[in-house]
């Protein structure tokens, strides 16, 4: 098959990029236009996905640094504060989010797709979520000021 295309493919670069011992972020940006490719590898999963803005890598960080809290008490004060769910973008038309998790011991979820039906949750216990904040630290260090839209 020899056919040709009639869009081309989208030029990229890497904008930021953190890495720990078992996850990575590389968020990549489309040079002809204000959009942003986040991509997460960890021990069990490959993702890549449409960000939905570079605020969503400081807002992960700050739900993840909540999520930490030693202080059971200051821990529910973040959740009421910074809410149960922080969007991350977007996979086709499934919703990528970061989901905190109902009990009283560190862990939230990486989540593709909607509330109900069809969903895919990534479990994040204490160790990758330290590991996932800290590559997040480091997204967002190297995300140029005055680009954070």
């Amino acid at each position: 098959m020899n056919r040709k295309l009639d869009r081309t493919a989208a030029e990229f670069g890497l904008l930021a990029n953190g890495s720990s011992p078992r996850w990575s972020v590389d968020v990549d940006e489309i040079l002809d236009r204000e959009e942003w490719l986040m991509e997460i590898t960890g021990p069990q999963v490959y993702l890549c996905f449409q960000l939905r803005d570079l605020k969503a890598v400081s807002c992960a960080l700050e739900f993840l640094r909540s999520e930490l809290q030693p202080d059971a008490d200051r821990r529910r004060k973040d959740r009421s504060r910074l809410g149960e769910e922080v969007i991350l973008g977007r996979f086709g038309t499934a919703t990528v989010s970061l989901r905190r998790d109902n009990e009283d011991f560190p862990r939230c979820f990486l989540v593709v797709g909607p509330k109900a039906r069809s969903t895919l949750h990534v479990s994040l216990a204490s160790e990758d979520i330290q590991m996932l904040a800290d590559v997040l630290e480091q997204v967002s260090k190297d995300i140029p000021a005055g680009t954070d839209k």
